[in-house]
């Protein structure tokens, strides 16, 4: 299964999230045919350290230099077409934000892992390999942790919880690499849904069928949709005829060759969400997507 791919670790200082990096990417390598970096931000941190000859483990403003260059070469692997691993605590929403952002400019889709190792656990493990870290880091950390999901976004939601301290991560694996993958096939089934509408779709380029900050609106606004086929179809038609509405205002209005694409969509997108209503937010972006491609291709033009 080809990339690229953004999995985003999240968790406290000495939760175990390495090891999963490091297992994670050997089960996915053997999965599937894409590269698997992990970003290790450990590493960043002792190369940008040493260079700048500072022994403070924690200076805050290296501490920004070091996020920067983790998600700049996160963003590079993926450009390349790589599965990527960031494996940091990325315990702020705004950090799991601006990894999300990258993966959407990259046109990859990503998924949250939330190591949920309790605080005491950690300090345990910590001592344990000679307190790489200062326990007032971890103590610090776990006070202002936000955790992913915690705050009722759909996009900030994570794809798997995991409690190493409660079950070996080793057992875990297996399960984790096929939700993964499932979420890849996920995505490019929505990209192979753009192409059944119209093959010209084919010319973009992935990134321009994300508009990352409008997603992420959206899946905030939708998060609370109705359980259930029928309700979920009722929202989605709602939705739809907002979007049309809005981009329509845009463009001045539609061509009936555009009316006849929208209206194909709609029909694809309705039967997709009565057998699986859970993809309710990925066809209501993939529909607002292809209006706002309309007046980004010629083709469209009549």
């Amino acid at each position: 299964m080809d990339g690229p791919f953004l999995i985003v670790l999240s968790g406290l200082p000495a939760s175990g999230k390495s090891r999963l990096a490091r297992d994670l990417a050997r089960a996915l390598s053997r999965a599937n045919s894409s590269r698997v970096i992990i970003i290790d931000v450990d590493e960043t941190r002792v190369k940008i350290y040493s260079r700048k000859t500072i022994h403070n483990k924690f200076d805050p403003t290296v501490e920004r230099e070091v996020r920067k260059e983790s998600i700049r070469e996160a963003s590079v692997h993926l450009d390349h077409g790589s599965f990527v691993i960031h494996d940091d605590m990325n315990y702020f929403r705004s950090m799991r934000h601006e990894l999300a952002d990258i993966a959407m400019e990259a046109g990859a889709p990503y998924a949250i892992v939330h190591v949920s190792t309790p605080k005491k656990t950690c300090l345990k493990w910590n001592e344990k390999r000679g307190l790489p870290i200062p326990n007032a880091v971890i103590k610090q950390v776990s006070r202002k942790f936000d955790p992913p999901g915690s705050r009722g976004y759909q996009w900030d939601a994570p794809i798997k919880v995991i409690d190493p301290s409660r079950k070996p991560i080793s057992s875990l694996i297996e399960s984790l690499v096929t939700i993964l993958l499932s979420r890849v096939s996920i995505f490019l089934d929505h990209v192979h849904l753009f192409k059944k509408i119209d093959h010209s779709l084919a010319d973009f380029n992935l990134a321009n069928l994300f508009d990352s900050k409008e997603t992420m609106r959206r899946f905030e606004r939708d998060s609370n949709a109705a359980n259930g086929s029928e309700g979920v179809l009722q929202a989605f038609d709602l939705n739809a005829r907002e979007i049309t509405s809005t981009i329509a205002k845009e463009l001045g209005g539609f061509t009936k060759s555009q009316l006849n694409i929208m209206k194909s969509f709609k029909n694809e997108a309705r039967q997709e969400i009565k057998q699986d209503p859970a993809r309710f937010h990925q066809l209501l972006e993939s529909f607002r997507t292809l209006l706002r491609n309309f007046k980004k291709s010629s083709n469209y033009r009549e």
